[in-house]
């Protein structure tokens, strides 16, 4: 896959935020310095750098969110207001790390555990 100047804008801006944006927000923000650019390319780019690893779907019911930060974290989800947060931390890293696949041979290339539940604000 070729990293075009779309997609190198895409993924800056991902690595640059913490709020696990929308499709639709990341065009929202890459539409501001490159007008050119459609949603269906936004949207494709998307879908190419998450299936190359470059950037983490995270499938939230409704929509999906991105996340730039690739490092090993797991994500907080309330199910009332949408909230997503990060979850980083040692223990979490090692449980990852070690999981069924790891155990039976298989080259884990990447984790997705998703906690869900309710904000302190919700809650």
């Amino acid at each position: 896959m070729r990293m075009t100047n779309q997609k190198v804008a895409i993924l800056n801006y991902l690595k640059g935020v913490y709020t696990h944006p929308t499709a639709e927000e990341v065009y929202r923000y890459v539409h501001k310095t490159l007008p050119r650019i459609s949603r269906a390319t936004v949207f494709r780019n998307l879908k190419q750098l998450s299936t190359r690893n470059d950037i983490i779907e995270i499938k939230t019911g409704n929509a999906s969110r991105y996340d730039g930060r690739i490092r090993i974290h797991q994500h907080l989800i309330c199910k009332k207001c949408g909230a997503l947060e990060d979850v980083s931390n040692a223990r979490a890293r090692k449980f990852a790390m070690h999981s069924p696949g790891t155990m039976r041979g298989w080259k884990v290339i990447s984790t997705a555990i998703t906690y869900q539940g309710l904000c302190a604000k919700c809650k």
